[in-house]
């Protein structure tokens, strides 16, 4: 893979550069974004905002697909080379936009724990394939200076819950976000809006099996 693979041409990031008004509020109605988040997004793209050359890639990929969804798809962009490991592999315009909306990159969620992957719960799924969900610690640092995007409250040690499909011995993401002591039964609820829509029984025993791990093992 190219150093450069699935990063747009700087003709076509220009286009960017000439976002309005009315494109702010598209982003920030089509993806529940608050104000603050949506203006994130366009100092990203506009480099008013410093971020590690990669995040900025998907940022502005995410911005792409949301604004001009026609081109998006003729560009026919792949993976990059930071967007796939041994590990995991993630959908770069995905990355972006949890970056923006939850304050976290994936490569984050990875990099700053300490377990990622041990607590684990099972979640098949007849659409997409073998789903789990995750539990994880994170250090974001003081007051979030480990992470590029941090939102209000992440400092030092957080907790994660990641959804993610596995797949030839790999996570790849779907979300994740940070998980609050004082709420996370209502984060866990917005995570799994989509997990056993068919089977309301079969989701009220997998969110009950996930409060249990997150208060055994997590909010002791």
């Amino acid at each position: 893979m190219d150093l450069f693979d699935g990063v747009p041409s700087v003709d076509t990031l220009r286009i960017l550069q000439d976002i309005t008004s009315e494109d702010l509020q598209k982003i920030t109605k089509s993806q529940g974004l608050s104000r603050e988040r949506a203006e994130l997004l366009v100092e990203v793209i506009k480099h008013k905002r410093k971020v590690e050359f990669y995040l900025g890639v998907d940022i502005q990929r995410y911005a792409l697909k949301i604004l001009h969804s026609d081109l998006y798809a003729d560009l026919a962009l792949g993976n990059h080379i930071y967007s796939t490991s041994e590990l995991y592999d993630y959908d770069p315009p995905k990355n972006g936009q949890n970056a923006i909306k939850h304050g976290l990159s994936f490569r984050e969620v990875v990099s700053y724990s300490s377990q990622f992957g041990t607590l684990l719960v099972p979640c098949p799924d007849n659409n997409n394939g073998a789903r789990c969900v995750i539990f994880s610690d994170l250090d974001a640092g003081v007051n979030g200076e480990n992470l590029e995007l941090p939102i209000s409250g992440m400092s030092g040690e957080i907790y994660t819950i990641s959804v993610a499909q596995q797949s030839s011995g790999k996570f790849r993401f779907i979300s994740s976000r940070m998980l609050s002591q004082n709420s996370y039964k209502e984060i866990m609820g917005r995570a799994f809006k989509n997990i056993y829509q068919d089977d309301p029984g079969a989701k009220d025993a997998f969110v009950k099996r996930c409060i249990e791990i997150v208060e055994q093992h997590l909010f002791k």
